[in-house]
């Protein structure tokens, strides 16, 4: 019976898979896991591009802004916590809609930049 892998062993593991050089990976597992690596390392690195910027500067952004709405406007009240994370509560010419501008473009130069280096 194979006993289950602890969470320490299998980040140790994920660690020593993600930087192991190319011709070590070519010379145990052949050239299609080595590009199959190159490209998951090239996903994960456009899925934290878009997540950072996202998670460290949107939702703060909007959390802020949403906990300072009016106590009587009923899609922010306390029932409702999803409305308060979004920008629909933003008044039109606020400035920090610029912030989810500016955010959504970084996102989208990273993902693309990474889609480019995937094909």
């Amino acid at each position: 019976r194979r006993r289950w892998m602890g969470v320490t062993a299998r980040c140790r593991q994920l660690y020593r898979v993600w930087n192991a050089p190319g011709d070590e990976v070519t010379r145990r597992c052949g050239a299609d896991a080595r590009d199959y690596l190159i490209v998951q390392r090239l996903i994960l690195c456009a899925l934290l591009g878009a997540c950072v910027p996202g998670l460290g500067i949107l939702l703060p952004v909007a959390m802020h802004l949403g906990s300072g709405a009016d106590i009587a406007d009923a899609n922010l009240d306390e029932a409702n916590l999803f409305a308060r994370t979004t920008v629909h509560h933003l008044p039109n010419d606020s400035p920090y809609l610029w912030a989810v501008v500016l955010t959504s473009a970084v996102a989208i130069v990273c993902v693309e930049w990474i889609a480019d280096e995937i094909s």
